[in-house]
């Protein structure tokens, strides 16, 4: 079985940074939990728990540092003087009007090791009420190269004047792939051509397409109305509607029935007679029969008499 050595750095290898951290609108529990674990170095991967390899911290705007809460007013911190009786107290929003900086500083003390390791961790934070500080000189030093350059970088860019922006080129235009071509191909063949004609798209609102309903019930009215009654509907400005097959039928039979001399003395007249009706029409066949008869038997009572 292949033995591992643990890994645990010479004082000459720990390299320390600074960092600087700004407690405006920061939790007060989660920034201390965040700045313990600086200090103790475990976001490093040299992090040895018998040994302090962790960073410097900075932080400013502690008097602006947030709780939860009433915390403000519930939280309370204890000391002693050591002699009877000489336990004193103070609430969390009388420290901070006096000495914001001791919020932070309490906090983080909790969260590390109570022993001579964490009073040695604890030496590497430094807290202050306002957004100033006087170790501007070691964050710089402690960037190491790359944050030099990169520092270095950034001054250079703010003290060099803007750019003039060049003008914006024309985007290339990029051909259509094979299968928006297909797509384009396949929605010409399905267009039908009286769509795609002058009048279509001359009138400003095209009408919608008859539906096949409304073109099977067209072309059963065409078939049933007569020639003449459609040349008369064409003529007028406003058409009558079609006769159903009952008044077709009706109008039939009475063509049939009305006799021939009765028909063409309506046609004749300016305001035709209404058609007579089956009785009228037996009446004058009877009158029509016994007319004969009578004119013969005068015919002969004169010749007796002559």
């Amino acid at each position: 079985m292949a033995r591992v050595r643990t890994f645990s750095p010479k004082k000459s290898e720990i390299e320390r940074g600074w960092r600087v951290i700004d407690a405006e609108g920061e939790t007060l529990g989660r920034l201390a939990t965040r700045i313990a674990a600086i200090l103790r170095g475990k976001d490093k991967p040299t992090y040895t728990m018998h040994m302090s390899v962790g960073d410097n911290v900075i932080v400013v705007n502690a008097e602006k540092v947030r709780v939860t809460g009433q915390k403000e007013d519930q939280k309370t911190y204890y000391r002693h003087t050591q002699y009877p009786g000489g336990l004193r107290a103070v609430t969390l929003s009388t420290v901070r009007e006096k000495h914001p900086e001791r919020i932070i500083q309490n906090a983080v003390k909790g969260m590390l090791p109570h022993n001579r390791l964490g009073r040695q961790n604890l030496r590497r934070l430094h807290v202050y009420a306002g957004p100033e500080h006087p170790h501007e000189a070691q964050v710089r030093a402690g960037m190491g190269a790359a944050g030099r350059r990169k520092q270095a970088e950034l001054e250079a860019q703010v003290a060099a004047p803007e750019p003039v922006a060049a003008p914006e080129e024309a985007a290339p235009v990029v051909p259509p792939t094979r299968r928006r071509r297909r797509a384009a191909a396949q929605a010409a063949e399905e267009t039908p051509p009286e769509a795609t004609a002058t009048e279509t798209q001359d009138t400003e609102e095209a009408a919608p397409a008859p539906t096949r309903r409304r073109r099977r019930t067209a072309a059963q009215a065409a078939e049933e109305t007569p020639p003449e009654a459609t040349t008369e509907t064409q003529d007028t400005e406003e058409a009558a509607p079609a006769p159903t097959r009952r008044r077709r039928r009706t109008t039939a039979k009475a063509a049939e029935e009305t006799p021939a001399e009765t028909i063409s003395e309506a046609q004749d007249g300016e305001e035709a007679a209404p058609a007579p009706t089956r009785r009228r029409r037996r009446t004058a066949a009877q009158a029509a029969e016994e007319a004969p008869s009578e004119a013969a038997d005068d015919s002969d009572e004169a010749e007796e008499q002559g």
